[in-house]
């Protein structure tokens, strides 16, 4: 379907504001899925922040991808039938649902876009298995407090090791 010149120009102002503020861009093949399978996308997409479901046209986004400094193996990447997916944040939760998403209805990651680089689909696969950045946080600070209970736990160890020592001479004297 054609649009007009007006219309385009709004597209690629749209495309370069979702590329922009985008974290990761996942491409999609929702070929032959229903709009019901779509719309559950969607509304798993609102869990978060930013996440939005679009379809684009590709001769535009390419546009806006070079036109944002993207490289031509990125731009080349691009070709049939893309439903597109941008991640504000939380990058590794939204691919791991997307994967989850794909596997169950039978369509394809084409590819992803992390920091201006292409990632394939494995790529994408070992994005979702990476923990979010709360897991990761709690998890340094429970080894850091194990680390200290160490520390503790070796200086009381000595300490109550020099009185029992102490103890016995003294028992041994009396």
């Amino acid at each position: 379907m054609a649009i007009n010149k007006q219309r385009k120009q709004d597209l690629l102002k749209l495309y370069d504001i979702e590329i922009s503020n985008s974290e990761c861009i996942f491409f999609i093949n929702t070929n032959g899925l229903n709009v019901i399978t779509i719309d559950n996308l969607r509304n798993s997409l609102s869990e978060f922040e930013g996440a939005k479901y679009k379809l684009i046209k590709n001769t535009l986004f390419k546009k806006s991808l070079k036109e944002l400094k993207f490289t031509d193996d990125v731009i080349d990447s691009i070709s049939g039938y893309n439903a597109v997916i941008f991640a504000h944040k939380d990058s590794n939760l939204l691919a791991k649902l997307i994967i989850k998403f794909c596997e169950d209805n039978s369509v394809n990651v084409n590819f992803a876009i992390l920091d201006k680089q292409k990632l394939l689909v494995d790529d994408v696969v070992k994005l979702s298995n990476i923990k979010s950045k709360e897991v990761l946080v709690l998890n340094m600070i429970y080894i850091l407090k194990d680390g200290i209970n160490n520390v503790v736990h070796s200086l009381n160890y000595n300490t109550n090791l020099l009185v029992n020592t102490l103890d016995l001479i003294e028992n041994k004297r009396g």
